[in-house]
This record gives structure tokens, C-alpha cells and sequence, in this order.
């Protein structure tokens, strides 16, 4: 994995670096899961929101794609329970040949990928987003007694 540019060096350095972005509280209440949606579905759902990722989410804002990624997740978990079932059809010519379904999984597969890359779903995502799970556990207080420790003088107050 490549680190990333100090800022001084980038090519574009109009766009701000706003460094590591600490996910404080925790997990959130969970919104009702879809009714269409498979048992397995809804509780990956249930899970999503348990997990220190649902702490980056804007329940206001983000539903709809979080519920497009979980359709998604529902539609994989259908196609492969039919595909399972019959892997090849048979074509215009009698011949056997792979079910239609395979191209949809692989369509539905790279459209969660980019789902899950934009929430931070995966460790790789998580670093690209600069959410720092770590930090977020500490208190105020165990901040503070850091900032206290550094005894130097501000030398912009000088």
C-alpha cells in the first residue's frame, strides 16, 4: 500500500487533507431493515449497525445507499442460492451453457464493491477514508492529559 503524499509535494494541493478522522459514539440504533429482504440479509443489517463503521454513517442521509448495498447483498445471496440449483441452461441450440445469472452476480458483486469502498467497509477502505477506530475510544480527558504533557511553548505565542 502506497502512504500518502505530504501535502507540500501533492499536484492538486487545492484539496485540504483533513488527517485522521476519529469515529466517536459508537454504535448507532439500527433502522428497520427491509421486508423483502432474506433472514440473512437483515442480519448482516442488525450487524452493520452493531459494528464502529455505522459510527461514519448520516442515518439521514445515507439510507438510501446502505439500502441499495444491503438489496445488493440480497440479490447475491438469491442468485447464488439459484445458480447453486443450475449452473448452466441450455442454449438457443440445445446446448448446455453457463446461466445468465453468472454475469448478474459479477455486475452485482462490483456494483457492492464500490458500495462498501465508499463506507468503509473493508480495512483498505477504512484507510483510504482516514477514520481512525483507535482514537475514538479515548476520552476527552486522556486528550487533554496529552496535550498537558507537551510542556513546550507555543511558538506562535512567541
Amino acid at each position: 500500500m502506497t502512504a500518502k503524499k505530504a501535502p507540500g509535494r501533492r499536484q492538486r494541493r487545492g484539496s485540504r487533507d483533513i488527517g485522521l478522522v476519529a469515529v466517536v459514539g459508537g454504535a448507532v440504533e439500527a433502522p428497520p431493515a427491509l421486508g423483502k429482504w432474506l433472514a440473512v440479509t437483515k442480519n448482516r443489517w442488525e450487524a452493520f449497525w452493531r459494528s464502529d463503521v455505522a459510527g461514519i454513517v448520516d442515518v439521514n442521509s445515507d439510507i438510501p445507499a446502505l439500502e441499495r448495498l444491503f438489496t445488493h447483498y440480497d440479490e447475491l445471496e438469491r442468485g447464488q442460492r439459484a445458480f447453486r440449483r443450475q449452473p448452466f441452461v441450455a442454449g438457443h441450440r440445445g446446448q448446455p451453457r453457463l446461466n445468465p445469472l453468472a454475469k448478474r452476480q459479477a455486475d452485482l458483486e462490483s456494483a457492492a464493491r464500490a458500495l462498501e469502498d465508499r463506507f468503509g467497509m473493508t480495512p483498505k477502505a477504512r484507510l483510504q477514508l482516514g477514520v481512525e477506530f483507535g482514537a475514538a475510544h479515548r476520552s476527552l480527558a486522556s486528550i487533554g492529559q496529552e496535550f498537558d504533557a507537551d510542556s513546550r511553548p507555543d511558538p506562535r505565542l512567541t
